[in-house]
């Protein structure tokens, strides 16, 4: 019988759980009951176990003390000389926090840098004008009607071709062409007037520096801290042909967001852009659940994107308040979701 550990969290999707008690009873041959509640199981000899890990979803396991504890003890069973290992659960939560406070830390240092940055590429720049924007809550709600109806589309669209399946992505292939498509309708079906500026190079090339700043300077740290990924020449050749295709997305909510909802408070704000992911999220769920494309990465690690989603509008917000310039804050954000997908879901 080959050595089998499996933990997953009480909150995991259905289909998760299903799979690991089925992989669990190929391994051992015995039969489970449903896994709707946390509980530990095992073989006779502890060389196969699995374990339900209360109040967690599937992504908190890689968090969790009591995950990497359920690790350890595996492999003092089944290999005593690698589970002599040390391991404190207090002093792993210990760590885990210090690594949270280090990486927001790095974050914070990136404002003033772009600040700084975008001083000495545009000097003389003007503050953003007050343009008209769309106040009433019926214009706000038929905006949410345009993210609706393009994500609809673009689901409608997948489910006959998806042209980015062609980029080897685990589940990100698919969300590169909704966002591609999403953003494609929603344009056609705002048609914006884009402004034209003399100095637009300048806030481009700003964008680009920030988003180089971020890479090169911040998520080093990051990710060596917790996900020890990063963006080798094996999964680069992916970059450019994914921020290309985001970057119609962007730079629709750009123009939304900071040009026809220009002057709403920063509450209400932020409250759109979360009814925009979650429409996104529901035609991600969509394609999954009643499609069947398959995208199983997405579905598990959803709540991660959402969050990754704000912090990426949140820099590009950022970007727009120090040049004024849509295209810039677009293209910071294509180009970091770009990067984003190439290097976390990459198949090697």
């Amino acid at each position: 019988m080959a050595p089998l550990l499996i933990v997953i969290g009480e909150f995991d999707f259905p289909v998760v759980r299903r799979g690991a008690a089925f992989l669990y009873e190929q391994v051992t041959g015995a039969r489970l009951a449903r896994l709707d509640e946390p509980g530990q199981w095992q073989s006779s000899t502890g060389s196969s176990r699995l374990v339900v890990l209360p109040w967690t979803d599937h992504s908190q396991t890689l968090f969790k003390a009591s995950s990497l504890h359920e690790i350890k003890m595996w492999l003092t069973r089944v290999s005593p000389a690698i589970g002599e290992v040390a391991f404190s659960p207090r002093a792993f939560w210990v760590r885990t926090q210090l690594r949270a406070v280090f990486c927001i830390l790095s974050l914070l240092i990136w404002f003033p840098v772009v600040a700084l940055l975008v001083d000495l590429v545009m000097p003389g720049r003007r503050e953003p004008s007050s343009n008209a924007f769309i106040s009433a809550p019926e214009g706000r709600f038929t905006l949410v009607w345009v993210y609706a109806f393009a994500a609809s589309l673009a689901v409608l669209f997948l489910l006959w071709m998806n042209p980015w399946g062609r980029l080897g992505l685990m589940g990100g292939d698919y969300l590169t062409g909704l966002l591609c498509a999403t953003g494609v309708v929603g344009l056609a079906a705002l048609r914006p007037e884009w402004k034209s500026a003399d100095d637009e190079w300048q806030a481009l090339l700003c964008s680009l520096l920030a988003w180089l700043i971020l890479v090169a300077a911040c998520s080093p740290w990051i990710t060596a801290e917790f996900v020890h990924l990063d963006l080798n020449s094996i999964r680069f050749w992916r970059f450019p042909w994914i921020s290309l295709s985001v970057l119609p997305f962007f730079v629709l909510d750009e123009q939304v967001c900071r040009r026809m909802l220009q002057g709403l408070r920063t509450a209400r704000l932020v409250m759109f852009h979360l009814s925009t992911r979650f429409i996104l999220a529901i035609a991600l769920l969509l394609g999954f659940f009643v499609l069947r494309n398959g995208q199983f990465l997405v579905v598990l690690i959803l709540p991660g994107l959402l969050l990754t989603s704000l912090l990426c509008w949140c820099l590009a917000a950022w970007i727009h308040r120090k040049t004024g310039s849509v295209a810039a804050s677009g293209l910071f954000g294509a180009l970091a979701t770009g990067w984003f997908f190439s290097v976390f879901f990459t198949q090697l």
